[in-house]
This record gives C-alpha cells, sequence and structure tokens, in this order.
C-alpha cells in the first residue's frame, strides 16, 4: 500500500485555525486570510490530488518548471529575483534521477510539489543580484551533472527515508544546501568560481 500525505489539517483549515482564535481580528488579519486562502487552497488541491494516483503516475508525472514554481509561490515563497530559476530538487526528467523519483512516489509526493522546489541563481553572476540567504548558492543552470544525482540518491533512498516525513526533512536539507552553496565539494562545478 502507498504511503500518502495525511496532513492533520490542510493549509486552509490551519489559517481558519489561526483566525478563529483570535479575540479581535484586525483588518491585516481579514486581508491575509483573503489573500492566502485562495493561494493555500489551490495548493492543498494540488496536493489532494496525489492520492488518487497510482505510484505509476506519480513517476511518470511531467515535471513542469511553472507549476512548480507557482506552488512554491502558493506556499508562501515567490520568486526572489527575476535572475532566478525555481529548480526541481529531484528532477523529473533526469535519467538518473529515477530511484530518487521512486521514493517521491513511493510515498505519495508529486514531482511539482513545493517541498521538492527551491530557488536558484541562474549563473555565477547572478548570484550578486540575489537575496543574503542565495548569495552562495549553487547555480541552477551548473547542477544537471551526473555526481549531483549521485549525491541525491545517497541522501535520499528508500533504506534511509520510509515516511513523508523524513522524505520532506530530507528534501529541506537539500534546499538549505543548494541554497548555501554548503554542497559536498564534487558537486559545486569548479568553472566560474
Amino acid at each position: 500500500m502507498i504511503p500518502f500525505i495525511t496532513p492533520y489539517q490542510t493549509r486552509v483549515e490551519r489559517l481558519l485555525i489561526d483566525f478563529a482564535i483570535k479575540d479581535k481580528p484586525s483588518t491585516a488579519d481579514f486581508q491575509r486570510l483573503k489573500t492566502l486562502g485562495p493561494l493555500y487552497d489551490r495548493l492543498d488541491k494540488f496536493r489532494i490530488e496525489a492520492r488518487g494516483m497510482s505510484i505509476n503516475q506519480l513517476e511518470t508525472e511531467a515535471h513542469k518548471p511553472r507549476r512548480l514554481a507557482q506552488n512554491m509561490r502558493r506556499a508562501g515563497e515567490p520568486r526572489p529575483s527575476s535572475r532566478c530559476d525555481c529548480h526541481a530538487i529531484v528532477s523529473g526528467a533526469h535519467a538518473e534521477a529515477i530511484l530518487v523519483r521512486g521514493v517521491l512516489a513511493w510515498l505519495g509526493m508529486r514531482i511539482d510539489d513545493p517541498h521538492n522546489g527551491c530557488w536558484l541563481p541562474r549563473d555565477w553572476e547572478d548570484r550578486q543580484h540575489m537575496p543574503n540567504h542565495l548569495r552562495n548558492a549553487v547555480p541552477h543552470c551548473r547542477i544537471h551533472h551526473g555526481r549531483y544525482y549521485d549525491w541525491l540518491n545517497q541522501v535520499i533512498n528508500a533504506d534511509m527515508i520510509t515516511s513523508i516525513d523524513e522524505l520532506i526533512q530530507a528534501l529541506r536539507m537539500v534546499r538549505v544546501m543548494l541554497e548555501s552553496g554548503n554542497v559536498p565539494p564534487n558537486i559545486m562545478p569548479r568553472t566560474g568560481r
């Protein structure tokens, strides 16, 4: 049986609970509800759709960079600069990512879930235009190589990752490492530094 993402509450439900516990909601509280509610609702629907998908459908779902970027925005992480790209940590098309892609499918996570995404500068010269937390990030155009996927296969595999929470934590760790540039030395490309 497929273990699916089953949050105790959807993001919309959590938003409503946070709103409902306020004694006297302010205008800003109402605006937050009005603004975030529709965004969270679309993200919740995207994640709930995974419950009705087979492992094969999850494994073969096409990665769409625009959809991942929209889901990142819906999760409260908009594009930080026009000079960055939305990177799918686990690739949707690279042949060497098939094992890690299988772990995502096995645990019921879609390829364009925002947990599988991060914003990276396009290339070396774009890093200076990034917010502080991305100034040392691995450039997006330099990361898609075999050593990156070898590393991912070590970090995210079915022997180590057996629950959705463990998968999310592993993806979060990879994301922080990519955004900070603190990846293993053989992962960071040598050109351009």
